[in-house]
């Protein structure tokens, strides 16, 4: 039997969100956390890099993050909803 602990697809889509939500906040402190249907949005924001790195925004995006242009936030997509 394996030492890894199993954790379901929502676990890990709960850690990539905080992950997420703690990279850009950490430059954007007064954004918000909104969940919509399937996804989860963080902004608003003017640009998709307001304050972050190359470094932050590639985190972001391995994470499963991306840029909504509508929305001027930063969204993950959940599939739950």
């Amino acid at each position: 039997m394996s030492n890894e602990t199993y954790k379901s697809p929502a676990e890990e889509s709960a850690n990539k969100i905080l992950q997420g939500v703690r990279i850009i906040q950490k430059n954007n402190p007064k954004v918000s956390l909104i969940g919509l249907d399937k996804g989860v949005f963080v902004g608003p924001l003017s640009t998709a890099d307001e304050g972050l790195t190359d470094d932050e925004v590639n985190q972001l995006e391995q994470l499963g993050w991306s840029w909504n242009q509508e929305q001027e936030s930063w969204e993950f997509y959940t599939g739950h909803g």
